[in-house]
């Protein structure tokens, strides 16, 4: 099973995604390469940090985790019509 874990909301029949603090920014890209326009305003650079977690890489810019992870949820929730998933638990934030 993929990082990026599925879930189904059986009573509307729709699937979102849920992204772990500790996925790093070329999996985020890799697997919903709509995020992209998120990571460019908040000015994080897949060629430099694509290898560090998203916990670290919102700690470094001043950005809580969960508030990356909740803009990252929002592109992939519009990009896919579904609903954002819940609140990482994130170590820096």
């Amino acid at each position: 099973m993929s990082v990026v874990e599925s879930f189904n909301d059986a009573a509307a029949g729709l699937s979102f995604m849920h992204l772990s603090p500790t996925m790093t920014v070329n999996h985020v890209l890799c697997e919903c390469p709509c995020t992209r326009r998120v990571f460019e305003r908040l000015s994080i650079h897949p060629a430099i940090e694509g290898v560090d977690c998203l916990d670290e890489v919102a700690w470094r810019h001043g950005l809580s985790c969960n508030e990356l992870i909740r803009r990252l949820e929002a592109a992939i929730a519009a990009d896919t019509g579904a609903p954002p998933a819940i609140d990482a638990m994130c170590k820096h934030g």
